[in-house]
């Protein structure tokens, strides 16, 4: 069982947005989004290129990196 942490992003980079989430089943999550099936951010913004990804193995350790990075973006754009 594999837990996948990808940095999702589109032409809202250049407004300094980033969206950042977790996924267990990459290739479905990338689909759901481009499709505009998941409400929130990335679909308001339509965000659609995978920028970055990591894999981690346990989902403890998914969702404590998923929170760092969105720690350090909020740090970045308060910057």
């Amino acid at each position: 069982y594999e837990i996948l942490l990808g940095l999702v992003g589109s032409e809202m980079c250049i407004r300094d947005s980033m969206y950042i989430g977790m996924t267990n089943n990459f290739p479905r999550r990338v689909w759901e989004h481009k499709n505009h099936l998941v409400k929130g951010f990335t679909k308001i913004y339509n965000v659609h290129e995978v920028v970055y990804i990591e894999e981690i193995s346990e989902v403890t350790t998914a969702i404590a990196r998923e929170k760092e990075l969105k720690n350090g973006e909020e740090k970045r754009k308060t910057s």
